[in-house]
């Protein structure tokens, strides 16, 4: 959806919604694009959520056509693991990867590091979860994550996640 204007953009249920503005492949259809929010998919998960969005738009008149998949992030978070072990064992280039393009960044101030590696359509990305959240202020997020993943006591956590994006 880069570089094409919405007309209509809104929040449901922590999801983010946006029509188009030129027509679909057919005059009847809307040309939706959906976000679904972490929040929701954490408490909720993905059926739930995606079956409460086109409630939502069948709400509006939309008729749902077909979907396309552009962008998938398959993630797992690992408790009480900070960020050491990995910036450690990627500054010694200790991986096994086709991929040469490789990025490590680090966020100022915070301790809230970042390791890139891939390119657009596959991306592995490591970082200090609890950090990032922190850094953006997201206390909502925070306490949903605590309690449906990471647990009560937990400090520390390190993402490990996978962007999986559909080819242009």
């Amino acid at each position: 959806s880069r570089g094409v204007h919405m007309r209509w953009c809104h929040n449901y249920g922590g999801h983010k919604i946006q029509v188009r503005d030129s027509p679909a492949h057919c005059d009847h259809m809307m040309s939706v694009f959906v976000e679904l929010g972490a929040v929701p998919l954490t408490m909720f998960g993905w059926r739930a959520c995606v079956d409460d969005v086109f409630g939502f738009l069948a709400s509006l008149g939309y008729r749902h056509g077909s979907e396309s998949i552009n962008r998938v992030d398959l993630c797992v978070d690992l408790p009480g693991v900070g960020m050491d072990a990995f910036k450690a064992a990627y500054e010694r280039r200790m991986f096994i990867c086709q991929s040469r393009k490789h990025n490590p960044r680090y966020d100022g101030d915070h301790d809230a590091e970042t390791i890139y590696h891939g390119k657009t359509n596959c991306l592995l990305r490591i970082y200090d979860k609890i950090g990032e959240m922190d850094l953006h202020r997201e206390e909502v997020k925070r306490q949903v994550m605590t309690a449906y993943r990471l647990g009560p006591d937990c400090e520390t956590a390190t993402r490990v996640e996978f962007q999986l994006r559909r080819e242009k």
